[in-house]
């Protein structure tokens, strides 16, 4: 059976998606591996910013779940690139965050979040929090391609109409040629 992009992607009543684990804590990455096994989504871990985006930029990817507080570029760094680059702007990300900072969880929703989640994280919270959003994420995508089957019908009717135009004007102008045609000769005729 082939499915189309309209098509909600699901196995065993489960999205399914690419998702991207970003987190300096190689052990919780492990955990989040294993947790994964048999879900249907494909998980890839990194275990800094750089890798994240570099994966980003030749990859497909449903959810990303990061870590806030990694030493060198922080998640805010990653949350901000992933944001700015119109390629990546609609991924959900869910933030992790082991700290109970009210002012950082505000900037991280401030940077375009879709959702927090305090360490340590329980295996049903994440899954539900994953499966929101990748739900979110082929409610975008749906989104995203009936407007652009929308543009391009639009696109396509004006051009018809465009030329529909174009041939009332030439039949016009005929016409107009023709009637000219025929007054010179009624002019041009002796009278009697």
């Amino acid at each position: 059976m082939i499915r189309s992009l309209w098509d909600t992607v699901e196995v065993g009543g489960e999205p399914a998606g690419r998702l991207l684990f970003v987190d300096d804590d190689v052990s919780l990455l492990d955990l989040f591996e294993r947790m994964l096994r048999n879900q249907p989504w494909e998980g890839h871990f990194c275990t800094n910013v750089d890798d994240a985006i570099a994966y980003l930029a030749s990859n497909e990817v449903d959810t990303v779940i990061a870590d806030i507080r990694m030493p060198g570029r922080d998640g805010f760094e990653l949350l901000t690139e992933i944001r700015a680059d119109e390629r990546t702007r609609q991924i959900p990300v869910i933030i992790l965050t082991g700290d109970s900072d009210r002012a950082l969880k505000r900037r991280a929703l401030d940077l375009g979040a879709t959702d927090l989640l305090n360490k340590p994280i329980g295996r049903e919270d994440l899954f539900a929090r994953i499966r929101s959003a990748l739900r979110l994420k082929q409610f975008e995508d749906r989104l995203s391609n009936q407007v652009e089957e929308l543009d391009f019908r639009v696109r396509q009717r004006t051009r018809q109409l465009e030329a529909s135009h174009r041939e009332i004007v030439w039949r016009l102008a005929k016409a107009a040629e023709y009637r000219d045609d025929l007054s010179l000769i009624h002019i041009s005729e002796p009278t009697r």
